[in-house]
């Protein structure tokens, strides 16, 4: 996690080496956004292996807050991406992890330019 007090400095060092500007999650955030949801929830539902039960034989629930920490992160994106953002761009979007990305973009700016491309053949073949 970079500490507040460097963010500046990280950031200027990224867009001048590399053209990337970084979007900050706090740590927890992103434990919850990436293990949680995207590695707990979304990959294992692509590749078709989304347990009914736990290791106790008890039925698994949906947990919302997770989607809402999924959305959350895909919108602190979105606030980055809107902040940049000029007619001419094309947004280019990659894989599960900002699904919604594309939608709350769209919302915000009606007319750009957005892919997106799913890495993960789905549904599967079998």
């Amino acid at each position: 996690e970079v500490k507040p007090d460097e963010r500046e400095k990280v950031s200027a060092s990224l867009l001048s080496e590399f053209s990337c500007v970084p979007v900050f999650i706090p740590k927890q955030t992103l434990v919850e956004f990436y293990q949680g949801f995207c590695k707990g929830v979304l990959w294992p539902l692509f590749h078709m292996l989304t347990p009914l039960t736990d290791e106790h034989d008890h039925t698994v629930q949906f947990d919302r807050s997770l989607w809402h920490t999924y959305c959350l992160v895909n919108r602190k994106f979105s606030d980055v991406v809107v902040e940049l953002y000029h007619e001419e761009n094309l947004i280019w979007i990659h894989d599960y992890h900002l699904m919604v990305l594309p939608s709350q973009l769209r919302r915000r700016l009606s007319g750009a330019k957005i892919g997106f491309f799913l890495h993960i053949p789905w549904p599967s073949s079998e």
